[in-house]
């Protein structure tokens, strides 16, 4: 005896299928634009910061760590403005004691060597970042190891 429930399912019409299709292809399109316009937004917009001081890391001394806890670094101003203002001075995250004292003007072209007064004891021939901040809030890093010159 035949089944005759088998052969007799309806399925959904073209048109409806069709629909369907069409609605599911927009909603992919719409969450794709939306998905890329952010990602490009994120990456066009904003522009990063502007610079606002050049120093160049000219020389440092860390060779007699050993012996004493200073550090010579000597930086050279490169502009764009006359003259920048050093104000404080971070080693490793640190604040340290420097020599000169600070503030410390430095003139467009010119540069200025600094003594630091290491907070703590290094090994030789580890990396360690010197931070010097500017009276404007700029944040200019350099690294230097341990028991060489630069």
């Amino acid at each position: 005896m035949p089944n005759k429930g088998v052969g007799r399912r309806k399925a959904v019409s073209p048109v409806i299928a069709t629909l369907l299709l069409i609605a599911i292809a927009v909603a992919v399109a719409i969450i794709a634009y939306s998905w890329v316009t952010g990602l490009a937004g994120g990456l066009m917009g904003g522009g990063g910061q502007q610079v606002t001081h050049q120093l160049v890391l000219e020389a440092y001394n860390h060779i007699n760590v050993s012996k004493n806890k200073n550090i010579y670094v000597s930086v050279r101003y490169v502009g764009p403005a006359s003259n920048v203002t050093i104000s404080r001075i971070y080693y490793d995250g640190q604040s340290v004691t420097v020599s000169p004292t600070l503030p410390k003007d430095i003139s467009i072209g010119n540069s200025q060597t600094f003594t630091i007064t290491l907070p703590l004891d290094v090994t030789r021939g580890t990396s360690h970042v010197i931070t010097l901040v500017t009276s404007d809030g700029a944040k200019l890093q350099f690294s230097v190891i341990a028991g060489r010159t630069g």
